[in-house]
């Protein structure tokens, strides 16, 4: 079934006057009628949907290199009865090539939400690391009564971290973390990647964001 979706896009917070900002103190915002050079979606758009039943509301798909296996961690949502599921994960790489699959049938009680894990070895992927940063995507669906009640599209890349008194390790291999402390920034994706790009020529492999409590003062 096909569907159109309409989006009516107001370019402004407020149709008749926009904030200026030469910075963060109330002395430093004045406002201005609205006149935009351009207008339009300047960002991603993002459309959700869900099932009316059991749905998949999150998944956390953890690697070890060192066990060599991989586990999809899923919350179910909705489940108003005892049931066998069947879960299936497909893998498959950047070019959209199968990569890996496994399943299993798992007993999920009747619940709001609960957790449902799933695994398999895995002995040869490609692994995640800071100069090549090959990713998956896990396909995740889950049935019963051999009707599918949902499906979920994880990313994620194949990587272990761990920490041997003072020594990092990524995928077997020492690595020294060189720190940048990030501050708030812009959201906007091409400002994101060339502060990555900046801070990788630079030299820098690891980001710090500590918490703030900007939210709570409004």
């Amino acid at each position: 079934q096909l569907n159109t979706l309409q989006v009516l896009v107001i370019a402004t917070a407020n149709q008749n006057e926009v904030p200026v900002l030469m910075g963060t103190a109330v002395s430093q915002v004045s406002f201005k009628k609205v006149a935009l050079a351009t207008k339009g979606i300047t960002g991603d758009v993002i459309i959700s949907a869900r099932p009316r039943g059991v749905f998949i509301s999150d998944v956390f798909v953890k690697t070890s290199f060192r066990k060599k296996n991989i586990e999809a961690e899923a919350e179910l949502v909705g489940v108003n009865k005892a049931a066998i599921i069947v879960c299936k994960a497909a893998i498959r790489d950047e070019h959209g090539v199968l990569k890996k699959s496994f399943s299993e049938n798992i007993s999920v009680a009747a619940a709001d939400t609960q957790l449902i894990r799933l695994g398999s070895q895995w002995s040869n992927p490609a692994l995640w690391d800071l100069d090549h940063p090959g990713m998956y995507k896990l396909y995740l669906t889950i049935s019963v009564n051999n009707q599918v009640q949902d499906a979920y599209v994880q990313s994620f890349g194949f990587r272990e971290f761990w920490a041997e008194g003072k020594l990092f390790f990524l995928n077997g291999k020492r690595i020294n973390l060189r720190p940048f402390l990030e501050g708030c920034g812009s959201g906007m994706n091409e400002i994101v990647d060339a502060r990555i790009a900046g801070l990788k020529k630079n030299g820098f492999n690891f980001s710090e964001i500590w918490p703030d409590n900007i939210d709570e003062r409004g």
